[in-house]
């Protein structure tokens, strides 16, 4: 670790939430594992919540995950725990800004009502403001009232998220530098990431027929072979995901490939934007989103010819 940033740092495990910011490829996980390993095992209970959808580590992309350890955690990495899940349904915020802050928000209270020492929030890199970095990170920021709020920058790209929190009573920004050894990673290589995340995650999936006449379905959209969809439990968190390879309108059932065994558990069905091929590659609809999925921020075509539909490389 550098040393200023080890200067800035806490010397004892913060309380509340930790919420680290920062462009893609700043060392936001790099750090979060620093101070998950150092202060986890000093605490009764301790929590991590992964909120990358695109680049994410603790689950597969377009979801976030939140661990839960108890009883001084081992210093391990990946974490060990009691998992929570939510399905934003893409890998970037970006069309999806609301799910996004609605997901990150219920995972962090559950884990403060868990009693968690602490929760460190790993979040993507989208920060640039044309693109709605900005008001998606002072949202979170707002709601969710993080007792640090840990910067990493390389010039002063996130000064327009963390001005208005300068002089905040309980709100500590602490700006560091990033790392000399951070190196930018090329959109094909974060693409191959999330492609061997889906394969490793869907290895051992098989065939689930749910019966869609009878299962509430959340988002909108036309439910079509390769989306990738969420299968929810009552509390809408999501049990495991799932691609749709047949629709029997007749008979009212849906056929999805996922690693879930048993359907009695699924209580709603929450559309994604993704498709996956059989060989896990991403492509997007033909679809431009609402002025509300949006949040504010129409951007721009992704790949793939998507319409109004953006990747985890695009941050």
């Amino acid at each position: 670790m550098p040393d200023d940033w080890l200067a800035r740092l806490p010397d004892e495990p913060p309380r509340g939430l930790v919420m680290l910011v920062g462009a893609p490829d700043s060392g936001k996980t790099t750090l979060a594992r620093y101070l998950w390993e150092r202060f986890a095992p000093l605490v009764e209970t301790a929590a991590w919540l992964d909120a990358d959808i695109g680049q994410s580590t603790l689950g597969p992309p377009t979801t976030m995950t939140l661990v839960l350890a108890r009883a001084a955690a081992e210093p391990v990495y990946p974490p060990k725990g009691t998992r929570r899940r939510y399905f934003v349904g893409n890998t970037s915020p970006r069309g999806h800004m609301l799910s996004v802050v609605v997901g990150v928000v219920r995972l962090a209270r559950l884990a403060l009502r868990r009693r968690a020492h602490f929760v460190l929030v790993d979040t993507t890199g989208l920060v640039a403001p044309e693109r709605g970095g900005v008001a998606l990170k002072q949202a979170k920021i707002e709601l969710l009232r993080p007792r640090w709020v840990v910067a990493l920058q390389r010039e002063a790209e996130l000064e327009p998220i963390l001005a208005p929190w300068a002089d905040h009573p309980t709100i500590r920004v602490v700006r560091l530098p990033v790392a000399p050894s951070a190196v930018p990673k090329p959109p094909e290589r974060r693409r191959a990431h999330r492609r061997e995340q889906f394969r490793r995650y869907f290895a051992r999936a098989g065939r689930l027929v749910l019966p869609l006449d009878r299962l509430p379905v959340v988002g909108q959209g036309r439910i079509e072979p390769g989306l990738l969809v969420g299968l929810q439990d009552r509390d809408g968190f999501t049990w495991a995901l799932g691609v749709v390879e047949e629709v029997t309108s007749a008979s009212g059932h849906l056929v999805v490939r996922t690693p879930m065994r048993d359907a009695a558990p699924v209580r709603a069905l929450r559309l994604g934007r993704l498709h996956l091929t059989p060989d896990f590659e991403e492509r997007f609809p033909l679809r431009r989103p609402t002025r509300l999925e949006e949040g504010g921020d129409r951007g721009g075509a992704g790949e793939e010819g998507s319409t109004g539909e953006t990747s985890g490389d695009d941050k």
